[in-house]
């Protein structure tokens, strides 16, 4: 009863994450006390705040530096895809496949470990495809994708930032999936409101398989 504290969570743009309302409001009404402060950034930057003691969680989209940090994978994954202005040519599309990609300028992640995955995908380095600029987060991407002058390559997740009808989310065929997980630094001592969310977290998780 007498948990008190503020316990900070760093997430970027995974669906993942979704599961915060519902997580932190059951967790509000088991210690009224806690107070909870969200920090939105991309992986790298939420890494280093972790990596500094800002930060008690993080959610990260993998692969993750394992002898860094311990962790809980999420349910679900994180599927790629294109996202574009409605009316190109490839809106029309169920899915959009490497040979596509090939033809339209476009807007990728900076993050290198992501970068990898999406060059494993292809089969070929990323740098076969035309790349206009990267980003580190994709909102950034939202002014080339509503110009027309780029489509932008993303997690699903992404997506829901934007709210903005005049655009269309494909995925990508074969499918690209990625794991996300809840990260916290490791040999780090976690505050007592925080050591208490992390179990609690742990029963949520098992209450989802």
């Amino acid at each position: 009863d007498d948990v008190a504290g503020i316990i900070s969570i760093g997430s970027g743009a995974l669906k993942s994450s979704h599961v915060l309302p519902e997580l932190i409001s059951g967790f509000k009404k088991l210690y009224p006390k806690v107070s909870f402060e969200i920090y939105s950034n991309s992986s790298q930057y939420i890494k280093e705040r972790l990596d500094r003691g800002l930060l008690d969680f993080g959610f990260l989209l993998e692969p993750v530096d394992i002898e860094e940090y311990e962790y809980l994978r999420l349910p679900g994954r994180e599927r790629w895809g294109l996202l574009m202005r409605r009316g190109h040519p490839l809106a029309e599309q169920e899915s959009v496949t490497c040979a596509d990609l090939l033809s339209v300028p476009l807007i990728t992640p900076t993050r290198l470990y992501v970068q990898k995955e999406i060059s494993n995908w292809l089969g070929a380095d990323i740098n076969k495809l035309n790349v206009l600029a990267t980003v580190n987060m994709m909102t950034h991407a939202a002014m080339f994708i509503n110009s027309g002058a780029a489509c932008g390559l993303t997690i699903e997740g992404a997506v829901d930032l934007f709210e903005d009808s005049k655009m269309v989310f494909k995925p990508l065929n074969p499918r690209l999936e990625l794991t996300a997980v809840l990260a916290w630094k490791r040999f780090h001592s976690l505050s007592g409101a925080a050591a208490k969310f992390l179990e609690y977290f742990k029963e949520y998780l098992k209450s989802k398989q």
